[in-house]
C-alpha cells in the first residue's frame, strides 16, 4: 500500500475545500463536524478501505477537531495535527518515498491522510480489530485497550460495531 505522495493530497485538498464550501473559516459540514476534515476523512476513508466513522473517532480522541493540534513527548518526538501523526513516521521507507516532511503533517488533510495510512499498516499487521486500532496510540496493553474503548465511545451508538461477545441494540 502505497502513501500518496504529499503534493497530490495537497492538490485534493484544495479541491475538496472548493467543492465542500468550506474554504471560508470554521465552515461545519450538516453532522457537526469541521467541513474542510470531513472532506479529508471521506477522501482518506475511500482511499484505505476504512470506515470514516472510526477515522473520527480518532481524531476525536486525538485533537479533538484540532486541526492544529501538537503535543511534544518526552522522547523528543511530536504528535501532529488532527490525527497527531508522530513524527517518527516520517523516518518510515514509504513516508520518506513519498516526501511528507513535518511541514506536511500541519496540513490538516496531508494529516489525515498519512494517520488513516498508519492505521492501515497496524490493520495489516495485527488484523483488522480494536487492538490494532489501540494500537494507533500505544503498544502497551494497559493503554491500548483504554484507547480503544476511547476511540469506540467517540463513535456515535447508531454507528458502533458489535464488540466480540457483545450484541448489538436495537
Amino acid at each position: 500500500m502505497k502513501l500518496f505522495r504529499a503534493w497530490v493530497v495537497r492538490s485534493l485538498s484544495v479541491v475538496v475545500l472548493a467543492m465542500s464550501g468550506a474554504a471560508h473559516a470554521g465552515g461545519v459540514s450538516l453532522d457537526g463536524f469541521p467541513a474542510e476534515l470531513r472532506a479529508c476523512i471521506d477522501m482518506a476513508s475511500d482511499a484505505y478501505r476504512i470506515p470514516a466513522y472510526l477515522i473520527r473517532g480518532i481524531v476525536s480522541v486525538e485533537s479533538r477537531w484540532n486541526p492544529y493540534a501538537k503535543a511534544h513527548n518526552p522522547d523528543g518526538s511530536v504528535d501532529i495535527g488532527p490525527m497527531q501523526v508522530n513524527s517518527r513516521w516520517l523516518k518510515h521507507p514509504e513516508v520518506l518515498a513519498a516526501k511528507v516532511s513535518e511541514a506536511d503533517l500541519h496540513e490538516p488533510c496531508t494529516n489525515i491522510f498519512v494517520g488513516t495510512w498508519v492505521l492501515a499498516n497496524l490493520f495489516r499487521k495485527h488484523g483488522v480489530n480494536w487492538e490494532a486500532v489501540g494500537r494507533y496510540n500505544s503498544a502497551t496493553p494497559s493503554r491500548r485497550d483504554r484507547y480503544a474503548w476511547m476511540v469506540y465511545s467517540a463513535i456515535p451508538e447508531s454507528l458502533r460495531p458489535p464488540v466480540e461477545g457483545q450484541s448489538k441494540r436495537n
